[in-house]
């Protein structure tokens, strides 16, 4: 080992093994064998990304506003993360088949609140428990939402800037305009 090679610990395997500092921050394997492995091993990390709740689901970390489901690298692609759950735990999905959440939390990956079923299957349940575009649920029943009632109110009330409020208010301008003028939170 030269003095400025770095020592790193296998993801794999946990043996020792040495990089040079500009691949310090990217090796993870000692081998060609242990990456080919690590990568197709995908088990193990998928588990440590998730955080349990008291209602029973399992959280993926990586769930996001723009990835509510989250997104995972699965046997070199990358898919929604309750699907990899589903693979992980169940084996391939079938052509045409959804995986469908009976918690209705998107970030949830435990897979014993996720089940098969058509595109047909996902609308009906999607319908049945009144989350269809026409039946969409309102104010603080919404998953999106980041403002309650009492705060829409207030904003209604005020005389303050756009800005002001929505510095005050964690949310953009244009979440404000949108609540005085009426085009969001109608039913308060």
């Amino acid at each position: 080992m030269s003095n400025s090679e770095q020592e790193k610990t296998c993801a794999l395997c946990n043996k020792s093994f040495h990089v040079p500092p500009c691949r310090a921050s990217v090796a993870k394997y000692c081998s060609r064998r242990c990456y080919e492995v690590g990568k197709r091993n995908t088990h193990g990390k998928f588990w440590t990304l998730c955080t349990p709740t008291e209602s029973g689901c399992w959280m993926f970390h990586n769930a996001s506003e723009k990835h509510p489901y989250g997104r995972y690298m699965l046997n070199l692609h990358e898919v929604s993360a309750h699907r990899a759950s589903w693979e992980i735990s169940h084996g391939a999905i079938p052509n045409g088949m959804h995986v469908c959440h009976k918690c209705d939390a998107p970030g949830c990956v435990n897979p014993e609140h996720l089940f098969l079923g058509t595109a047909k299957d996902n609308v009906m349940d999607m319908v049945r428990k009144g989350r269809a575009v026409g039946n969409r649920s309102k104010g603080e029943l919404a998953s999106h939402v980041v403002l309650n009632e009492d705060q829409v109110r207030k904003i209604r009330a005020s005389t303050a800037k756009h800005v002001e409020l929505a510095r005050e208010l964690n949310v953009s301008p244009g979440a404000i305009r949108s609540v005085r003028a009426r085009r969001s939170w109608k039913h308060v």
